[in-house]
């Protein structure tokens, strides 16, 4: 059974940074960034239409909101995620979209997790540290996540 997992964390001020610091890229492309904080529910939530909030309903949303979703035990992650839209009529779309980051990645990320279910002498920890030496990261960012047993509801 695979536990490898990575987690990467940042500030939302960040996130939403990329937006301006892209401007042009992303208008040439047709790009819609959207931004947003998860929607936490629980496996009963029998109208997840009554949840979204008011704003989200233009289209652009409509496509996002399904993403927002995440069962309420992760609250404590207080989790943010952005995406890019590409206008669907578009032949050239790319298949991914690189993003600068300011002033740099290393300034960008504040740490990184693994997954609790490693050592540090698991293989996935090995590629991951090189993967930040590779990208200028600090090693001092890494570190194992924590598993928690204390889920009230």
């Amino acid at each position: 059974q695979a536990h490898e997992g990575i987690a990467i964390t940042t500030t939302k001020a960040k996130l939403r940074s990329l937006a301006s610091l892209n401007q042009g890229k992303l208008s040439g492309l047709g790009a819609v960034f959207l931004g947003a904080d998860v929607i936490y529910v629980d496996e009963n939530t029998s109208d997840v239409g009554l949840i979204i909030p008011r704003h989200l309903h233009d289209t652009a949303w409509l496509k996002f909101r399904d993403l927002l979703f995440k069962h309420k035990a992760y609250r404590f992650e207080e989790e943010f995620r952005i995406t890019l839209l590409l206008p669907e009529d578009r032949e050239d779309n790319p298949s991914g979209v690189k993003l600068d980051v300011a002033p740099s990645l290393n300034s960008f990320v504040n740490r990184i997790y693994l997954s609790p279910l490693i050592g540090p002498s698991h293989w996935f920890v090995d590629v991951v540290r090189e993967v930040m030496e590779k990208f200028g990261l600090d090693k001092t960012k890494l570190t194992f996540g924590e598993i928690r047993t204390n889920y009230t509801g």
